[in-house]
């Protein structure tokens, strides 16, 4: 990946960053609008609690007061209706209530009363059996809804005057009704600053954070409407229009920013590379002559590069001539010359034993011996040698394992449609590796079984060599040996991740990972 990709990249991160922090702001300011907002529900939330009390505080007085009268108490024995038309029906109207009710101890109605304008109501809003049970109460506040109306209801048991506790078992009760209508509503509004509503109960997560509910509790303690206060805080707009500026403002001055850095990037940094670049890939100095006439960072570069470019590219070629040639001859030809030195060995025990078996390993051995000569030969012209160029890959890696000791069983699983697809560079590497890694097996391992993979892993290549042996500490090997310094070494120019699992006594696997994008790196030419 070139710098400009790369900083084509970090472009796109800042930018994106840019936009994460503008969408981060803009929960932040709504979050903090929410909360403001859930504050001033809740306040009036505790508002409206206070509004209903004292709402309804008038008819439980009314009730109460009328309750304990001795001229009520007589009424219920023996019905007056002048007297009731003057001290209920006249009082009902003085205190805006909507009904009134005198019932016996059994819930029947003895005397009902209403606004003229309100029509009659002979029942007293709840069923008798659901009336009968409250009447064993000395005294019940609840709403109730009938016929699309919101009622607030008040009861209370008729006693003496002297009975303040309504000890005594009652002789009747007085029973009360005033309606939550609109006009109530709206003469209550200028003290909340909002605009009151009733409905049936809510779901409060589904109400927006600016409506404050308040339930209205039933005669089984059940909420059988609700009153909502709407409101919109001066505070919470002010707020909302602050934050949007703000956010506007960040946003100018973040993308202003970047396209200032993008700019000064290009023209300081991304330029003058570029030309640096050309220069050296066309081995020319004079495409370098408009940077090293100025006096910063990048035309003591350019001066630096034109006066050496051609001792580093000498030196270069080298130093990396002799790393290649003394780790090729490392892994291909002296593994290959131990090997012939094995089979020696197994050959000069089976000569009596078994002819047969030691004329073929001595016949492996030729042409182990042939493939030697061939690569010293390519290394003596200083060609990278290419060893297989025209075989799979699988039968590369039996060759490999071919003349080891016939008592070690040996599995070999290679993808080869996926070794096709490698240059000969990296099948090069690879083979290199394993033979590395197979050498290392037969001086060290004692082992009973070698298995050899070559197979695809996340759009990369997994090779793998593992053992039964003996195994090692690997945090016990000796920093330095030529062995696992070649491993690291094919790793690095690989781009691939190398890998050593080995404890005593459990064998060792050595993993090598190419990852794709290395893969694609290797096969693909740099602009």
């Amino acid at each position: 990946m070139n710098l400009r990709l790369r900083f084509s990249l970090l472009f796109l991160v800042l930018f994106g960053g840019l936009l994460l922090s503008i969408y981060g702001i803009d929960r932040w300011q709504k979050t903090h609008q929410s909360e403001v907002a859930k504050s001033e529900t809740k306040e009036r939330e505790t508002l409206l609690r206070e509004l209903v009390k004292r709402e309804t505080e008038a008819g439980r007085h009314f009730a109460d007061d009328y309750s304990q009268r001795d001229e009520m108490v007589e009424f219920v024995a023996k019905p007056n209706p002048k007297w009731a038309e003057v001290n209920i029906d006249d009082s009902i109207e003085d205190f805006k209530i909507t009904c009134a009710w005198v019932l016996s101890p059994a819930g029947t109605v003895l005397y009902n009363a209403c606004w003229p304008d309100k029509g009659e109501a002979n029942s007293p809003l709840l069923e008798l059996t659901e009336l009968q049970s409250l009447l064993r109460r000395p005294t019940f506040d609840f709403f109730v809804t009938k016929g699309g109306k919101v009622y607030e209801v008040h009861g209370a048991a008729i006693v003496p005057s002297d009975d303040s506790e309504r000890a005594k078992p009652p002789v009747g009760h007085l029973l009360i009704a005033k309606e939550w209508d609109r006009a109530r509503l709206t003469a209550l509004e200028p003290i909340t600053q909002g605009t009151l509503m009733l409905g049936p109960v809510p779901d409060r997560a589904s109400l927006p954070d600016d409506l404050a509910t308040f339930p209205l509790n039933g005669p089984n303690g059940t909420p059988v409407a609700w009153l909502g206060l709407q409101f919109m805080p001066p505070e919470l707009d002010q707020i909302e229009t602050q934050d949007s500026y703000e956010l506007i403002a960040i946003a100018i001055i973040g993308f202003i920013a970047l396209l200032a850095f993008w700019a000064c990037l290009r023209r300081w940094v991304l330029e003058p590379l570029n030309l640096l670049r050309e220069s050296i890939a066309r081995d020319d100095d004079h495409i370098l002559v408009p940077l090293q006439t100025k006096r910063d960072e990048i035309g003591l570069l350019a001066l630096l590069v034109g006066e050496s470019q051609d001792q580093r590219l000498l030196l270069r070629e080298a130093l990396d001539e002799r790393v290649r040639l003394g780790r090729d001859l490392h892994d291909g030809a002296i593994q290959k010359i131990y090997s012939f030195g094995m089979n020696m060995a197994s050959a000069r025990g089976l000569l009596r034993t078994d002819p047969a078996a030691a004329d073929k390993m001595l016949g492996q051995s030729l042409v182990v011996v042939n493939e030697v000569i061939g690569e010293l030969r390519t290394f003596i012209h200083r060609l990278e040698p290419e060893p297989a160029a025209n075989r799979r890959m699988s039968a590369v890696f039996r060759a490999l394992l071919e003349p080891v000791d016939p008592k070690l069983h040996t599995e070999v699983a290679i993808d080869d449609a996926l070794a096709d697809r490698l240059d000969p560079r990296q099948r090069s590497h690879l083979m290199f590796f394993a033979s590395e890694a197979i050498s290392n097996v037969l001086r060290h391992s004692r082992a009973k079984t070698l298995r050899v993979s070559l197979q695809a892993e996340g759009g990369g290549i997994r090779l793998e060599v593992a053992d039964d042996g003996v195994g090692f500490d690997p945090a016990g090997v000796p920093e330095g040996r030529q062995g696992q310094r070649n491993l690291a070494a094919r790793a690095r120019e690989l781009g691939a991740k190398l890998q050593i699992q080995s404890a005593p006594g459990r064998g060792t696997t050595i993993l090598l990972h190419v990852p794709p994008e290395s893969l694609a790196a290797a096969q693909t030419p740099v602009l």
